[in-house]
């Protein structure tokens, strides 16, 4: 005898591989986006320590403490309590176990530290952050949902009229996208606008200006792997009218030294600094980019980056912990 096969919904799906309760973050001019508080906390440790501050991070917890199975995040939808440890569950497990509580008439708690176990809301939590610009927060939002920035291949001629697409970014709402994701503490966002951004310039041979570069200094450390990106750059394709003429004066000084040193390290036999190098270097994974506690540089990078990074050895992570 033939059984249909059990289909999961829809909604079940969006639960199991974002997570069921959702928030909504109103940004700058009022601007609101509604998005799943889970799979907003998994990416960025801002959220997750302002939005879910005792939750356990995820990976800590081996087994369900309801049914001892194993905890699976994206394959079953999981929960936590709130109210008390912070441990996570099994969502089908909490469920069952708060129904047996009410149907016996016991309190329903925690099954771990016996705190009271909060019911399922169907209000939407409003949350202001009204200093974060809502384009680059719009980028978060793709980036949370398709795991990478969409760049349009400049290459492709074909006409893509009366197709509504999501604005690409320019280089000025990447470098704010940056700033924010170290706000926001979310490493990976780093690296998604890292990737666009030198994409973008490989096509465009259009380079950040004076006001992105000052936007970088003025937001990260020394030694920060986006100062570099922008430092490598100017050395590689910078041309003497950019800097003349009174020019230079909207450039930090920090930016200025930085250039000097490297276009000094930069011997007429060295390699070219090309951006494909510098993507395969900070985005891919063959240099780390955020700090040197998580990888040591290539040999070939140590003199410039030993000298860029020498009031600050974290980059990134300093900031991120600030």
């Amino acid at each position: 005898m033939a059984y249909a096969e059990k289909r999961v919904s829809v909604r079940k799906k969006i639960a199991i591989k974002y997570g069921r309760k959702i928030v909504r973050i109103e940004v700058a001019d009022h601007e609101e986006f509604t998005i799943p508080e889970d799979l907003l906390c998994k990416r960025s440790k801002f959220f997750q320590k302002n939005l879910q501050p005792k939750r356990k991070p995820f990976g800590v917890d081996t087994e369900c403490p309801i049914c001892k199975a194993k905890l699976e995040s994206g394959i079953n939808e999981l929960t936590f309590c709130a109210n008390g440890c912070g441990h996570n569950f099994h969502y089908k497990c909490t469920k069952q176990w708060n129904t047996e509580k009410r149907e016996t008439n016991q309190p329903v708690n925690c099954p771990f530290c016996r705190q009271g176990w909060p019911g399922d809301s169907k209000e939407i939590a409003v949350h202001q952050h009204h200093d974060i610009s809502p384009r680059p927060f719009s980028m978060l939002i793709e980036w949370l949902y398709h795991g990478h920035i969409a760049v349009k291949d400049l290459s492709d001629n074909s006409d893509d009229e009366g197709i509504d697409e999501t604005p690409e970014p320019d280089l000025h709402e990447l470098i704010e996208a940056y700033v924010l994701g170290l706000k926001l503490k979310s490493r990976m966002f780093c690296r998604g606008v890292l990737e666009a951004l030198l994409e973008i310039t490989e096509e465009t041979r259009i380079y950040p200006d004076q006001s992105d570069v000052r936007l970088v200094y003025d937001n990260t450390t020394k030694g920060a792997i986006i100062r570099l990106v922008l430092v490598r750059m100017y050395a590689q394709a910078a041309q003497g009218h950019w800097l003349k003429d009174g020019e230079s004066i909207g450039y930090s000084r920090r930016f200025l030294r930085d250039l000097t040193i490297a276009l000094l390290e930069k011997s007429p036999w060295e390699r070219r600094w090309d951006l494909a190098e510098m993507k395969d270097k900070y985005v891919i994974g063959k240099m780390i980019g955020y700090g040197r506690k998580d990888g040591d540089e290539p040999e070939e990078m140590n003199n410039l980056s030993e000298e860029l990074s020498s009031e600050s050895e974290s980059g990134e992570d300093e900031e991120m912990r600030s």
